[in-house]
């Protein structure tokens, strides 16, 4: 008996060995992956149990799962089930994966029933919860306190479906916090909530992007990972006997380490969730967004480098203007070219431009004159 305790006894410090290296350089260690299994968990049963009401409003979107989902056979079949005229749209969001939009709570709930009675068609149907539900934290909750009672006392403008303890995890242990989850079945978040007498005002929770500890990559947990293992210091497939250096797999330089804050692909992650949380969308629609906006901000900030190197400042005003004035010249000769092979109608108006040209440039001059007089 002692030798089978003593062999126990082992396995159990080798897990805690295993936890702390898979915790190092990291804000969280094991407990945050035991956290997004109960949340991915969670949330398979949410997928099941949600449906829409009398008192839920547009609009009705049913997302719809399937590897390799065809868009046309799809809408088609969804036609067939609650009628052409009860359906408004069917959007593609990804390979696997569409998004239907139905005219009325009864038509959406309908399609999810009967998609997931027929068995011989392999699609999945189920109901976004940040359409249906939003999430909101309080704070300064005693942590003696008990959350059966407290979910009894809370009281809100809204119905409130789920309380949750929130929880810290750092170097492999699960520590409380003062801090309360709460789910309340609302498209918009209500400003505060009571215990009793007392009022705590209610702030928008924003989840951590995604993050697998097993292979170190966004989108998934590790316990759904197929990919193999690698050191979260030093991103090496072999675990056993290496010399750890900070490495970040996505930057490719040492600066950080791979689920760092200051990490760029982190920091985007970031605002693909919080861009989720503030339009209630999919994180398909809100990537392309983000991706969207970093594209302008990019082309702005390209624009804006390029308005500088040529309006420099060791350049006088006037030489700004002469060189922009030089451009429009070479412009309206262009045009002038062209006027031998245009209509009669744009002829008269390109003479018209060459004949006010010369009063344009006049002004132009000018104005860049004065302004550089008056800074001089």
């Amino acid at each position: 008996m002692r030798i089978k305790n003593m062999d126990v006894e082992m396995e159990e410090k080798k897990k805690d060995l295993s936890r702390i290296h898979a915790g190092r350089g990291e804000k969280n260690g094991d407990g945050q992956e035991m956290i997004g299994k109960k949340l991915k968990n969670n949330m398979e049963r949410s997928k099941e149990n949600l449906k829409y009401s009398d008192d839920d409003k547009g609009p009705y979107v049913v997302i719809i799962e399937k590897q390799g989902i065809n868009l046309i056979i799809t809408a088609d079949h969804l036609n067939k089930i609650v009628g052409e005229e009860n359906v408004a749209e069917v959007r593609q969001l990804s390979k696997d994966r569409l998004k239907a939009i139905f005219l009325n709570w009864e038509s959406a709930n309908k399609a999810i029933d009967k998609i997931s009675m027929d068995k011989k068609n392999p699609l999945k149907a189920f109901i976004p919860a940040f359409y249906l539900t939003t999430v909101g934290i309080i704070d300064n909750i005693p942590l003696d306190a008990d959350l059966q009672q407290l979910e009894k006392s809370i009281t809100a403008e809204v119905k409130i479906v789920n309380i949750q303890r929130m929880k810290s995890a750092a170097k492999g242990t699960l520590r409380d916090l003062d801090k309360v989850k709460i789910f309340f079945r609302s498209f918009n978040l209500p400003e505060k909530v009571m215990i009793g007498k007392a009022i705590f005002r209610v702030r928008t929770f924003i989840p951590r992007p995604t993050f697998c500890k097993n292979c170190l990559s966004y989108g998934h947990y590790g316990s759904i990972c197929k990919n193999k293992k690698i050191c979260p210091i030093c991103t090496q497939e072999n675990l056993e006997n290496h010399s750890c250096k900070t490495y970040c797999k996505f930057c490719k330089n040492s600066d950080h380490f791979t689920n760092s804050g200051k990490c760029p692909e982190r920091v985007y992650q970031t605002k693909i969730k919080m861009q989720m949380i503030q339009d209630r969308s999919t994180f398909y629609e809100a990537r392309v967004k983000v991706n969207r906006e970093m594209s302008l901000n990019n082309e702005k900030q390209k624009n804006e480098q390029g308005r500088i190197r040529e309006d420099s400042p060791t350049e006088t005003m006037c030489e700004i203007y002469k060189k922009r004035l030089k451009k429009l010249i070479g412009v309206l000769q262009l045009l002038s070219r062209m006027a031998f092979s245009k209509e009669e109608e744009d002829y008269r108006i390109l003479e018209y431009m060459r004949d006010t040209f010369d009063e344009h440039q006049e002004l132009y001059m000018t104005t860049a004159i004065t302004h550089h007089e008056k800074k001089n």
